[in-house]
């Protein structure tokens, strides 16, 4: 709903967001950031690594293997 079906922060949520969510398939983005980030930020949700708060947080509504399975979605939106 925010970050949009192809990724590019296009989702129906994302236009009432302030700041806008994260575009996936930024390459400079997806260059400089790890994988371990992108499973923090879904854990933990974006406030707590001074993101927007927007971010949810997802551990304990999906399960670890969930977690590590949107990282290559999210990986595979910078191909």
């Amino acid at each position: 709903a925010c970050h949009g079906a192809d990724g590019k922060a296009n989702g129906p949520g994302a236009l009432a967001m302030n700041p806008r969510p994260r575009n996936f398939t930024d390459k400079a983005w997806q260059a400089k950031t790890t994988d371990a980030r992108i499973i923090r930020v879904l854990n933990e949700g974006g406030a707590a690594l001074g993101l927007s708060a927007s971010m949810a947080a997802w551990k304990g509504i999906l399960t670890d293997d969930e977690i590590k399975g949107m990282v290559g979605v999210i990986r595979n939106f910078g191909k």
